[in-house]
């Protein structure tokens, strides 16, 4: 199933992150996402697909940023994660 939930706020702009709380890939103009970090007044829709969250070293670049990697840049940019 879809989650939204509240992610922080940068420039006065609240985000909100979506995902699925199945591990599936989410959708949105025939675009797959692990998940999705957006201000919440564009209104961005996502399906869930049936498509697996791709799992293993092997699937992953090891030069692909993690969440830790974007939390640390939107600390570094003010924003308050935390609520």
């Amino acid at each position: 199933m879809i989650q939204v939930q509240h992610y922080g706020v940068i420039a006065g702009r609240t985000l909100v992150r979506t995902y699925s709380d199945a591990d599936m890939m989410i959708s949105r103009a025939g675009i797959l996402y692990v998940e999705a970090i957006d201000p919440i007044d564009e209104g961005r829709v996502y399906l869930e697909t049936d498509v697996p969250i791709p799992s293993g070293s092997d699937q992953v670049d090891p030069d692909e940023a993690t969440v830790e990697d974007y939390q640390a840049a939107l600390e570094k940019l003010g924003v308050d994660l935390d609520g």
